[in-house]
């Protein structure tokens, strides 16, 4: 976790056009009938482990991982050096009331949100939104659009996005909002049928 959040800090303070991703099992699944997907997922600057299966999956092929880093494990950690070093940040996705729920979280912890909007948007709102992006300048744009939707996004508009980098958050905000409890890890395990005793 704190190599991913080192990394964060790094390409927003110093990187230009980056894009970074996470994958877990449905984002697998979907690469595997997604051919533009699974192209991009090899393009991005940086993929991390979203989810336990993915763990599990390169255990099981010999190449293990030290553990997952889902956003929600890592947030609060990144949250101070974001913070600190007064790093800018865009929000991209969601439901209207969602990313303005998130916008409000995320200032009340002292980040600097500097625009949002949601992502329901036609081409030429799309312009606009771009422009609007590149005024503000943000050091990293948070895109929360689904898979593989965001990614596609990221891909084909980041070479006009004035940005450090672009960062596919998935359905984040739901979460990051506080409109939406993250499951307890307990619970989740016993679903799965693996808590050890």
């Amino acid at each position: 976790m704190n190599e991913i959040v080192e990394k964060i800090i790094e390409y927003a303070l110093t990187g230009k056009g980056k894009f970074m991703t996470y994958l877990n099992a449905h984002c697998v699944n979907i690469s595997f009938s997604d051919f533009e997907y699974k192209i991009i997922l090899q393009k991005a600057d940086l993929v991390y482990t979203g989810g336990q299966g993915v763990v599990w999956a390169l255990r099981f092929l010999g190449t293990p991982l030290p553990e997952r880093v889902n956003i929600l494990d890592f947030f609060d950690i990144l949250i101070r050096e974001l913070r600190d070093k007064g790093i800018t940040i865009y929000l991209l996705g969601g439901k209207s009331y969602i990313v303005k729920k998130t916008e409000e979280a995320l200032k009340r912890k002292g980040l600097k949100i500097i625009g949002s909007r949601d992502g329901f948007f036609d081409k030429i709102e799309e312009k606009d939104i771009i422009r609007e992006i590149n005024i503000l300048k943000p050091n990293i744009l948070m895109v929360g659009l689904g898979v593989p939707k965001q990614e596609k996004w990221i891909q084909s508009h980041l070479h006009e996005l004035n940005t450090n980098l672009c960062w596919a958050v998935g359905g984040a905000f739901n979460n990051l909002s506080g409109l939406l409890k993250r499951a307890p890890e307990r619970a989740s395990l016993s679903i799965a049928g693996v808590v050890s005793r």
